[in-house]
Parts: C-alpha cells; sequence; structure tokens
C-alpha cells in the first residue's frame, strides 16, 4: 500500500505546474516569465530603490509577462507597490504604469532536492484565491492589504491586465515591490524641520549603528498629569518622520520600538511586527 500512495504522490507532483525561483536576491525569491530585458531585470523589484525598473510588458513586442514570487509568511500581509517608473515624475508620465493587476495566490511544495545554488523549485497545489487590483496614477507606493487565512498560501502570481499609457514610451513600468516586512523610504526632499508643534518636545531615545535611522519620543512641552507619547521613526538621511509611510506599508501602527539587527541589516521591532529598514 505505502508503495502505491508513493507512485500516487510522484504522478500527482510531475502534473501540477511548477516555478524555480530565484533565490539569490537579498529579499524576494521570484521568477519572472516572458519580456527578459537585460537593462530593466526583474530583479529591480527588490532591490530597495525606487529609481530603477522591471519591465514587464512590452505592448510593440506583444509580450505580457507574469511573476511568480515566495509570500512572506502570516494571515495579514500587505502588498506594497510602486507601480510606474520611479526615478522622477517625469519619466513616470513618459512610461507607461499599470493600471490593473491580477494577482492569484496559490499553496505550493519544494520536492525534496530540487534545490540548487541558485534556484529554488516548487510544485503549485492549489490554486486558494484570485483577485484583480485597480492602480491608482500616482507617482508613489500603494498598499494592498491580502487577508490570508489559509496557512498554506506561500505563492504570488502577478499579471498586469490594463495600462495606463505613458506619453512617449509603451513599455510598462513597475519600480519596486514589497511587504510588510520591509520598508523602502522614499526618495523625496530633505527636510531639515522634523516637527513644528511647539506644544511637543522630542526625546532622542536610540540611533541605528548604521547612522541611518533613529527612534524619538514625542512627548507634551508642558505635562499635566498622565503624558500621552508617541514613537517616531526618523530617516536620519532624508531627515523626516516616516510614522505615516511605515503604517501604510506595514498596515499596523507600531507603539515601542527598537532596533534589532540580523545579517548585517537593519530591522525595526515593535510586539506585532519585525520590517527591514531600507
Amino acid at each position: 500500500m505505502s508503495i502505491n500512495i508513493s507512485l500516487f504522490f510522484i504522478a500527482l507532483l510531475l502534473n501540477l505546474q511548477e516555478v524555480s525561483l530565484s533565490d539569490t536576491g537579498e529579499y524576494a525569491s521570484f521568477q519572472a516569465t516572458g519580456l527578459q530585458e537585460s537593462s530593466y531585470p526583474a530583479s529591480n523589484l527588490f532591490d530597495a530603490d525606487f529609481t530603477t525598473c522591471w519591465i514587464g510588458v512590452s505592448p510593440t513586442k506583444k509580450i505580457n509577462s507574469s511573476l511568480f514570487m515566495k509570500l512572506p509568511k502570516g494571515e495579514k500581509i500587505v502588498f506594497n507597490i510602486f507601480a510606474g517608473y520611479g526615478k522622477n515624475k517625469k519619466l513616470y508620465y513618459k512610461n507607461s504604469r499599470p493600471k490593473k493587476l491580477k494577482i492569484s495566490i496559490f499553496s505550493a511544495v519544494n520536492p525534496e532536492g530540487m534545490v540548487s545554488e541558485t534556484k529554488i523549485l516548487y510544485k503549485l497545489t492549489k490554486l486558494l484565491t484570485v483577485k484583480t487590483i485597480d492602480l491608482a496614477d500616482k507617482f508613489g507606493v500603494q498598499s494592498f492589504p491580502l487577508d490570508l487565512k489559509n496557512s498554506s498560501a506561500n505563492i504570488m502570481k502577478i499579471e498586469i491586465l490594463e495600462r495606463y499609457k505613458g506619453g512617449k514610451y509603451d513599455d510598462v513600468c513597475i519600480s519596486e515591490i514589497f511587504f510588510n516586512d520591509r520598508f523602502v523610504s522614499s526618495q523625496t526632499k530633505k527636510s531639515t524641520e522634523l516637527m513644528k508643534d511647539k506644544s511637543k518636545i522630542l526625546q532622542l531615545i536610540e540611533v541605528s549603528k548604521d547612522k541611518k535611522w533613529a527612534i524619538y519620543i514625542s512627548m507634551p512641552a508642558k505635562i499635566e498629569g498622565r503624558a500621552a507619547t508617541e514613537y517616531l521613526l526618523v530617516d536620519l538621511i532624508r531627515q523626516k518622520i516616516v510614522n505615516s509611510d511605515l503604517k501604510q506599508y506595514s498596515g499596523e501602527y507600531l507603539d515601542a520600538i527598537s532596533f534589532t539587527y540580523k545579517r548585517g541589516k537593519t530591522y525595526i521591532k515593535s510586539d506585532k511586527l519585525t520590517i527591514e529598514l531600507r
């Protein structure tokens, strides 16, 4: 009986769709099918840099790409995307941008031994959910909660269904994709004045080892009774408070935060989430 069961599962695996995800990136395991532009590769989606991009659709070449990627663990996942070329607003509007995405979530298995030095093979065992996402024509990151109640969900497929037409180029660009386990600071102009509210004072709590981030506590300048405090995360390079972006990208209000470090990377940690800072 055990032999028959083994043969059954082998036959089942042979008939399942497979994806081979690159495992060489520092953030996400992924595979892009279809269009392959060496100057705008899919790895640009995960480099924590809004000034680079991936070209996923080329109407002139009549090629549409699909992107497969490994999902982080957890039931509450926030999908963050900078749709379009984020180098500057001029290039953003010159190039085409995604308007509608099709998101498919799969459960998948990694058969024993199906791993190489650069790739991991997954067999897609079940399609769990399909949804479409309508994107605004917005220069910046857009965030979409994905409630994944099925714990086996681990592979996401992205397809571009519609586009906003570019003023000069037809190629459809995406600059960055990340989830609520990563924070990518927007590359806006520096602001030397962190807080204008004179009714509050700031107390420095901690500076990250790489000197790029700091945690402050904001509290009333005049304390009467029990004082309400707020933790603030400051991007020291761009000299700005990033709490509003952090809440958008993570889907959580993070209180009592502190820095933690792993393999040379800096993370912000609370009792709810641990988020890589980039």
